[in-house]
């Protein structure tokens, strides 16, 4: 039909134009394979994992100067017509009709567009998983968890009891059948603890082979300079509860004196990423033998936080989604002038580059609280467990909370 070839006709064109415009953000993408993502049908673009552009949306669906583009319209009922663009960096989708074809960057900037990016550096995106606080506390008197869901879906939780180095304490393991109600925690063995040291803040992996990979932070106090130095080590178990180190090494990471907050994450059945806290920023380092050695991957990005909005993450935990996209849950403030911790997340493509979603997750039941040290799971039956420590600022007490999210 007339339509069907017109539509197709203008399809073209928009598929060979250098840039794209968006009219209902007012705003230009590069038109190429590392910025938009082509689906014949909004279902599609869904089930890729893509939601719909609304965040930046200013309520018009057109150009305040739309007189001067000309007519672009697309037939509707035409199939080559039903079809909508992925927008990669944020995972959003736009309908085609909302895509407008340009030649350049100058002709985009003359006709009103502006460069892309109030949702891709410095905006939240929609699409953060909801979660609800479960009844009860899992653990008290507990600093910060590492649980795994086992082969048989029961769960063991690896505890760091303390986070003081004063304390010399070492890190506990405890097991469930339901994730919910645990058992005594009893101190792990095989790990020698130094005086004046602490063990805390495991992160745990099970291996194809039931074995487990243990990544845990050492807080030694060094007592002539009257300051904490924190590193990370690795141990390994066949059961969970009695761990051995094939040698007493800190992670080939650089300058070790100041790495903390480890969150482990299998890739395969060899290759893991390690995320981890160091001085101000969160970095990630990459095995491919279990954990044995490891090659340093620098920072990641967060894209979307501000003063204003997440200010100082820390606390990583990164889960590979259902979608196949790394979500990583982190602690924050709310901004720069709260002084209260909140759960927040930002979702990746590649588990490097991360844009922070619209939140936070989870915030404190009231100002003498802080959440910290956020661990989530999958859940057998589909959805997500999300552990959380309770800190209160007026006793210095932790405990261990949980929330479930019923997302697939």
């Amino acid at each position: 039909s007339v339509n069907a070839e017109s539509c197709l006709q203008k399809l073209n064109k928009i598929k060979n134009s250098a840039y794209l415009g968006l009219t209902e953000t007012n705003e230009y993408i590069l038109n190429s394979s590392d910025s938009i993502k082509r689906f014949r049908k909004r279902k599609a673009a869904k089930l890729a994992g893509f939601s719909r552009l609304k965040v930046c949306d200013n309520g018009s669906t057109s150009l305040p100067d739309s007189k001067q583009l000309p007519d672009v319209k697309l037939a509707k009922k035409a199939k080559a017509c039903r079809k909508v663009f992925g927008i990669k960096s944020t995972s959003l989708f736009v309908p085609l009709s909302k895509v407008y074809p340009l030649e350049d960057e100058q002709e985009a900037q003359s006709l009103g567009f502006s460069d892309y990016q109030a949702c891709d550096e410095s905006s939240p995106i929609s699409g953060a998983p909801s979660f609800t606080i479960d009844t009860g506390t899992r653990f008290t008197d507990i600093y910060s968890v590492s649980v795994v869901r086992l082969s048989d879906d029961s769960y063991r939780a690896f505890l760091g009891v303390s986070s003081s180095s004063l304390q010399g304490a070492n890190i506990a393991t405890s097991t469930s059948a339901d994730g919910l109600t645990w058992s005594s925690p009893q101190t792990i063995t095989g790990i020698t603890l130094d005086s004046l040291a602490t063990h805390t803040n495991p992160s745990a992996v099970q291996l194809s082979d039931d074995s487990f990979v243990l990544i845990y932070q050492r807080v030694k106090h060094i007592s002539s300079a009257g300051v904490d130095f924190d590193s990370l080590y690795r141990g390994i178990s066949n059961d969970g509860s009695s761990f051995t180190l094939p040698s007493e090494f800190s992670l080939s990471l650089g300058d070790t004196s100041m790495h903390s907050s480890p969150s482990l994450v299998s890739i395969d059945s060899s290759t893991m990423r390690l995320y981890y806290e160091s001085l101000s920023s969160i970095k990630s380092a990459i095995s491919t033998d279990n954990g044995a050695t490891w090659s340093d991957e620098g920072d990641i990005t967060i894209n979307g936080n501000s003063d204003n909005f997440a200010p100082y993450p820390s606390d990583p935990s990164v889960i590979i989604w259902n979608d196949n996209r790394y979500r990583i849950f982190f602690s924050s403030p709310m901004s720069t002038s709260d002084s209260n911790s909140h759960i927040f997340s930002a979702v990746s493509e590649d588990g490097r580059t991360f844009q922070i979603e619209q939140g936070p997750i989870l915030s404190p039941s009231d100002s003498t609280k802080n959440l910290y040290q956020p661990d989530v799971i999958s859940l057998s039956g589909g959805g997500y467990r999300l552990y959380f420590t309770t800190v209160d600022t007026e006793t210095f007490s932790a405990q261990i909370q949980s929330a479930v999210s019923s997302v697939n």
